[in-house]
């Protein structure tokens, strides 16, 4: 199964991997960027995939938000579900966040 994201932003990082055991590709994206950025995710001709997918985010508003100690759930990861999931689609990424999207194949 090949694997492809477009983007046009060169802050957004993005890696890809799939496993055969468990049926599920996994879609890592890194938005370093101020701005939400939206990507074309293509997981290849053919491939069929569950209807909707998880998603985890990480992120803050701006670089230098963090936990403190008086704080320290101000940044905690969020699991989402998508559901515009198919072998191709587009999905936005928040600014300043980290995601993971685990969509099913079969």
């Amino acid at each position: 199964m090949e694997q492809k994201l477009e983007t046009e932003n060169p802050r957004l990082f993005s890696a890809v991997t799939s496993d055969s055991k468990t049926h599920v590709v996994t879609v890592k994206l890194v938005n370093a960027s101020s701005v939400a950025q939206t990507v074309k995710i293509d997981l290849g001709a053919g491939t069929k995939v569950k209807g909707t997918a998880a998603v985890t985010t990480l992120g803050g508003k701006t670089t230098l938000e963090t936990n403190s100690i008086t704080e320290p759930k101000r940044i905690v990861p969020a699991v989402s579900r998508i559901a515009n999931v198919a072998g191709k689609f587009e999905h936005t990424v928040p600014q300043y966040s980290i995601q993971v999207i685990e969509i099913g194949v079969e």
